[in-house]
């Protein structure tokens, strides 16, 4: 698996790196293979990628793609939105893959007049509205920070800024606990890097009028997260009205403070300087604010205008990609056709497995199946057929040991293997039995002959190989037919 983060060093110090969390947060919105942002190079004849997140071992980190002859590079010239559902091109023509994946659809946006974002799947022959949603929340993110990397010299503020970035599109986001837990990090982490004296982000509820704290930092111990609280005739409501963003760097004429929530509120202090941020969620119906207040005025919320709306747009995006984690979670932790774990799952699973075992100083042996017929059953037989061959299947490979194992899918008609801390004779006699048991090459289903053509692969960490990424290419380059 491939998997990093770059950012032209040109721009930022070696230290601040807020892409690597955005590509993250982006495959794991919408279940992606690769998600890439790809720019123009300085002669603006090539487009390079500078971050990117993929699952491919065959992804080009370093490709030049031209501008007039990729696929990117026409979406870029023509500076729309792409969706290409039910993919059946040849994937190494995409120019950023060594070899061929099985991709089934991409989707890319231009990221402002500097490149695009590009997303493809192997789980889905397309993406949803949603996610093209989704995808223009990305694009519109990535064109931010690509923006305050341009202005960061000269303004240590603007380094600052990019620190709190990185650290809010937190890179090991791998849970739906994550992401729930964002909102009290997010406030956190802004009183705590820009010394104001007050955070808090709110949703608003349907009923007219109200608003519920999700989290809360710096104010009176009343604004707990879970509060409900009235919002009239204060910024919140002004800025909610408007939908446009509030940024007050001190008071004007007589006042003595700014009102957030309502006039008479008690919040613990009195703001002399404001910023009221909306975003928007899942859809047109949820909506929420960032609040940020000092007690003293200060040039730093006009100077970081930029900054706060980007954050504000974050926690939108935050709320919506929290609601797909979960689903793709729970519909996807099962392949639906093997029974099997699903393939971003298993390939999860063996991360933790690696990991477990190199602590425990013992191995994890990996058996890879790979039927290379699987496209031709697919189109020969009813797929109530398939399905029931593939239960079967998956069964076989279930039965090959007795010991604590996880099954899984690894690609379209290749499934996996793992086991734990396993003696040497008992590897032979599990790749003794696949041979066996699956590499036949003929099943029958419910009175049906079914002939497939089948490899086999295995690897055993620490003996063959050194690390996770060892493991799959150790497997997967012994696979041979049977």
């Amino acid at each position: 698996m491939r998997s990093d983060g770059r950012i032209n060093q040109d721009h930022l110090s070696n230290n601040v790196n807020p892409l690597k969390g955005l590509m993250v947060l982006a495959a794991n919105a919408v279940d992606a293979l690769t998600v890439a942002l790809i720019v123009l190079n300085d002669d603006r004849d090539k487009l390079i990628i500078i971050g990117f997140h993929s699952l491919s071992d065959h992804f080009i980190s370093d490709a030049e793609l031209p501008l007039t002859t990729s696929i990117q590079g026409n979406i870029f010239r023509r500076g729309v939105p792409v969706h290409e559902a039910c993919f059946e091109g040849d994937s190494s023509t995409l120019g950023i893959y060594s070899e061929r994946e099985s991709i089934m659809a991409y989707m890319a946006a231009p990221v402002g007049t500097r490149g695009v974002l590009w997303i493809d799947t192997r789980k889905a022959k397309s993406f949803s509205d949603k996610h093209l949603k989704i995808l223009l929340g990305l694009a519109r993110t990535a064109q931010n920070i690509l923006e305050l990397t341009e202005r960061v010299s000269g303004h240590k503020w603007i380094e600052a800024d990019l620190n709190l970035i990185r650290d809010l599109l937190n890179e090991d986001f791998e849970s739906t606990d994550s992401y729930a837990d964002f909102f009290d990090i997010a406030v956190r982490l802004i009183v705590d890097r820009t010394k104001l004296d007050g955070a808090l982000v709110a949703v608003v509820l349907p009923e007219k009028g109200l608003c519920r704290v999700l989290s809360c930092q710096g104010f009176s111990s009343i604004l707990k997260k879970g509060r409900i609280i009235r919002i009239k005739q204060g910024w919140i409501q002004w800025a909610l009205d408007k939908q446009n963003s509030v940024i007050i760097s001190g008071l004007r004429g007589e006042e003595r403070s700014l009102t957030i929530f309502h006039p008479g509120e008690t919040i613990g202090f009195e703001p002399k300087s404001l910023a009221v941020i909306p975003w928007s969620g899942l859809d047109d119906c949820d909506h929420g604010v960032l609040v940020l207040a000092s007690r003293k005025p200060s040039p730093r919320f006009e100077e970081g205008r930029q900054t706060w709306q980007f954050i504000g747009h974050l926690a939108g995006l935050i709320r919506t990609v929290a609601y797909y984690k979960k689903l793709i979670q729970g519909v996807r932790k099962y392949d639906g056709e093997s029974g099997l774990l699903s393939e971003g799952y298993f390939r999860h699973q063996t991360r933790i497995a690696i990991s477990r075992v190199r602590d425990r100083k013992s191995n994890l042996f990996l058996l890879l199946v790979l039927i290379e017929n699987m496209d031709e059953l697919y189109l020969a037989l009813d797929y109530s057929l398939v399905r029931r061959f593939l239960e079967m299947f998956a069964e076989k490979l279930r039965i090959l040991t007795k010991r604590t194992c996880l099954t899984g899918k690894f690609m379209t008609g290749g499934f996996g293997l793992m086991v734990e801390n396993l003696p040497s004779d008992e590897i032979r006699t599990v790749t003794k039995k696949a041979e066996t048991i699956l590499g036949t090459g003929r099943s029958v289903v419910d009175g049906n002959n079914i002939h497939y053509e089948v490899k086999l692969g295995t690897a055993l960490f620490p003996d063959e190989c050194s690390d996770l990424h060892g493991l799959w290419r150790k497997a997967s380059e012994s696979l041979i037919n049977y």
